[in-house]
């Protein structure tokens, strides 16, 4: 998840109540780069990464994350295609909406 550096804490806080408004199953951690500091991305933009577990209302998730103040953008990347290849240890997978 992007967000703004400005109210960090705040923006941490809110995306916890939305992890646990939808049942999040991991943990949020803000993302560091090889010398251990906090990656920045080419807006300067600070990313936290969030596990979600299995999002039964992606949606819906990605509203509630986009209208949080200090939230940029997700990786939520819906209705973009109607087939992913997974790896999985038993070999590539197929999966399609439909």
């Amino acid at each position: 998840i992007e967000v703004n550096r400005f109210g960090l804490g705040a923006t941490r806080h809110a995306i916890a109540a939305v992890m646990a408004a939808h049942g999040a199953e991991g943990a949020m951690s803000l993302r560091v780069g090889a010398d251990n500091q906090p990656y920045v991305t080419d807006g300067g933009h600070l990313i936290l990464d969030a596990c979600f577990g299995r999002i039964s209302q992606p949606d819906r998730l990605s509203r509630d994350l986009l209208d949080l103040a200090g939230v940029v953008q997700h990786g939520l990347f819906l209705k973009m295609c109607n087939k992913a290849y997974v790896a999985t240890p038993d070999g590539v997978k197929t999966l399609n909406t439909n």
